[in-house]
């Protein structure tokens, strides 16, 4: 959703330096967008209609593969950029990527963005440089995927959805079941890890409520997953 809010998207532009991405500025451009839990900035059914900068919140990357399972890719945080790919090839996009909490980005015009940045250098550089990390990040994820352990993942999925809000005093599963089908594991798998989890006093599950109580030892699972 557009928010017109000058302060706060001078801001963020402000904070991440996000002029310096391009050859001149843009900023008269730029537009400020405010997502809710579980909105989609991509989907891959629709058109991108906007170039995006996540400047504060996480979203997750994911892809349903034709035997229905889904696919994690990727755990995006500032600033992270959304809609490269689509930018350059104007396709349809291959994955979808949802909101894991409410989320702010800085969102220009698709069609727009690609008649400003034609012969722009400086941009293309940058861009060139993020689809880079994400061959990298993607091809890593595909081994994740394959071998290392729920808990692994469960941990850097859940430091993902607390970065969203920080100061939340718990983090909530809407469905465990959809959880299971992201990272391709059962239902009764997921909830051993979470007990394992709970028994070593890392978290605390009540219902569908987590709260955090050893953010080093989780962050220590997580590693650099995702």
């Amino acid at each position: 959703m557009k928010i017109e809010d000058n302060y706060t998207l001078n801001y963020y532009i402000d904070k991440y330096s996000i002029d310096n991405l391009f050859k001149k500025s843009i900023r008269k451009y730029m537009e400020l967008h405010k997502f809710n839990k579980n909105d989609y900035l991509l989907r891959t059914d629709q058109g991108a209609d906007y170039f995006y900068f996540l400047v504060k919140g996480s979203l997750k990357c994911y892809t349903i593969l034709k035997n229905g399972k889904v696919l994690l890719h990727e755990i995006l945080t500032p600033l992270h950029a959304v809609g490269d790919v689509e930018l350059i090839n104007n396709t349809i996009p291959a994955c979808n990527i949802e909101t894991l909490g409410p989320s702010i980005c800085i969102g220009i015009k698709m069609n727009l963005l690609r008649e400003l940045v034609s012969d722009d250098l400086v941009f293309f550089k940058y861009l060139s440089s993020t689809l880079s990390t994400k061959l990298v990040t993607y091809t890593h994820s595909s081994s994740i995927n394959l071998i290392y352990p729920l808990e692994n993942k469960l941990a850097s999925y859940l430091l993902g959805v607390h970065a969203t809000n920080p100061n939340a005093p718990h983090i909530k599963i809407d469905s465990m079941t959809e959880l299971a089908s992201l990272f391709a594991a059962s239902y009764r798998h997921l909830v051993r890890t979470f007990n394992n989890l709970c028994d070593q006093n890392i978290i605390t599950k009540d219902r569908n409520r987590i709260s955090i109580l050893d953010y080093k030892t989780l962050e220590k699972l997580a590693g650099s997953i995702y």
